[in-house]
């Protein structure tokens, strides 16, 4: 290492160190005073623990001896409502395979500990190297009657392997299990808040240089194995986020791809390309909420033919699993129901389905939807439709980019949309430009634009998500402040106020 660096790595250093050293807060032994929250609160808080446990559970699965497994990608994806525990000896966190920055440390000779100090329901993720010790430990947790807990499924070689990264300082990992009292996340912090007024720049400083609120991941890895979400601040993960996530970007591209060659897409087209884009990338995030979910249901019982097909689910699990693989006879009908603008949960994709200033034919939305959920039935599980619950009450919006050109070992904050116990809308606008590139690359390889109008091609879907993203943060978050988080290469974020939006 140069002695140019060198003052770089021990302002890092000296940034995690305060963010982690154990405190009053992280070392106790008996759970501090709950929360005391008003009606509204309380409501938000149980409907964000209702999605957050239907998520999981329709991530985890069980192996053949029966060991509960939850995939790297949605560890690292989850929210402050799981707890992640290290359960190797101390020296192993600053060994090799280094740590996930801020985990808890909880080793394995005590892991009898866990049910004493956390409630039984807590979501539990235990993590050691490979996964052979945390298989051993969750199955002993489930017969002491831990509800929720899962392995990291390959441990912290399969966590790097996916390309997140990992720290080896001693002063990265929170070194005492404790409880927590209901409504607080695993950083301390209020899952919900009552919104009360915006963020400012001391917040964003503050979240910013928080290691529980970003995970970072090479850009080659989120292309193979990472989604784009969408700026809605009503994630509880850790994101990289865009203008209707995966599915935002895919209308843009064709709608650019239409305007390019002069010719409109059919339903087979956009299906054919969705095929193609699955194989290709692996994932594509679509997200609705629990309001436009109960106006599906509501239409869903109310039809004719559907009602009778649905008339014995009942509860969000069940409901979750009807609405994931539906029955045969009832996939048609529940198309239309999917592509009613009522039913779509995205705030963006609500607007692209029905504002002509984001120059999107409606043809081509209901297509691209239809084709969406009829792929996803049929079995290509990477498409994902995730329900996010609670109301949007987002005090920022924060713009991330990173200081050096994007390459594709280029490491890139995936940030958490929870501040200071608020939402925030998130925009990655350079890695989303980066992707831009590299699926107008795909489309022209795949044949469906000639090669000599990829610039053309690509300076379309740009223009297009520049102004859809423009008229998308008048709408949602007009007057709300917004702050630019720049990073350099150690990681070392610098924050600025941009002035609020429409300002």
């Amino acid at each position: 290492m140069t002695a140019q660096n060198r003052p770089a790595q021990n302002r890092l250093a000296a940034r995690l160190t305060p963010a982690l050293t154990p405190n009053e807060d992280w070392t106790h032994d008996t759970p501090s005073a709950p929360l005391t929250l008003d009606a509204q609160a309380l409501s938000a808080l149980e409907d964000a623990l209702r999605v957050n446990l239907v998520a999981w559970r329709a991530a985890l699965e069980r192996d053949a001896a029966g060991v509960p497994r939850l995939p790297v990608e949605f560890v690292a994806e989850r929210g402050r409502a799981v707890r992640m525990i290290d359960i190797r000896d101390a020296h192993e966190l600053t060994g090799p395979l280094g740590h996930i920055p801020a985990v808890t440390h909880h080793p394995l000779s005590r892991i009898a500990e866990i049910p004493q100090v956390l409630a039984l329901d807590t979501c539990v993720v235990l993590i050691s190297n490979r996964d052979e010790r945390a298989a051993v430990a969750a199955r002993f947790l489930e017969t002491l009657g831990m509800r929720h807990v899962a392995v990291l499924d390959g441990g912290m070689r399969a966590w790097r392997q996916r390309g997140f990264c990992t720290l080896r300082d001693a002063h990265t990992y929170r070194p005492t299990l404790c409880p927590l009292p209901h409504g607080l996340g695993r950083d301390g912090r209020p899952l919900v808040v009552t919104p009360h007024e915006d963020l400012t720049l001391a917040d964003v400083e503050a979240h910013v240089g928080d290691p529980t609120a970003i995970r970072w991941m090479k850009l080659a890895a989120l292309s193979l194995h990472g989604k784009r979400s969408c700026v809605d601040g009503r994630e509880d993960n850790a994101v990289i986020g865009t203008p209707g996530g995966d599915a935002g970007e895919l209308l843009v591209a064709l709608t650019a791809l239409e305007r390019v060659n002069g010719r409109v897409l059919d339903e087979e087209d956009v299906r054919r390309l969705l095929i193609r884009f699955n194989d290709v990338f692996g994932r594509c995030y679509m997200h609705s909420d629990t309001h436009a979910t109960d106006h599906l249901l509501a239409a869903l019982r109310a039809h004719p033919r559907l009602g009778p097909l649905a008339a014995e689910v009942e509860g969000a699990s069940a409901w979750r699993e009807w609405l994931r693989r539906p029955p045969l006879a009832a996939r048609e009908d529940l198309l239309e129901l999917l592509v009613d603008p009522q039913s779509m949960g995205c705030g963006h994709l609500r607007f692209v389905m029905t504002t002509p200033d984001y120059e999107v034919r409606p043809a081509l939305a209901r297509a691209f939807l239809r084709a969406f959920h009829a792929l996803r039935w049929s079995g290509a599980l990477e498409l994902e439709w995730v329900i996010l619950g609670g109301e949007h009450s987002e005090r920022a919006v924060l713009s991330v980019v990173v200081e050096e050109p994007v390459k594709s070992w280029t490491r890139v904050p995936l940030i958490s949309p929870q501040v200071a116990g608020q939402q925030v809308f998130i925009n990655h606008p350079q890695v989303s430009s980066h992707a831009r590139a590299e699926l107008a690359s795909f489309l022209a390889a795949e044949g469906l634009t000639r090669r000599a109008r990829e610039r053309k091609l690509l300076a379309e879907m740009e223009r297009l998500a520049a102004a859809q993203g423009a008229l998308t943060l008048a709408r949602l978050a007009r007057g709300l402040p917004v702050f630019e988080v720049r990073f350099d290469h150690f990681g070392l974020p610098t924050t600025r106020a941009l002035g609020p939006v429409g300002g």
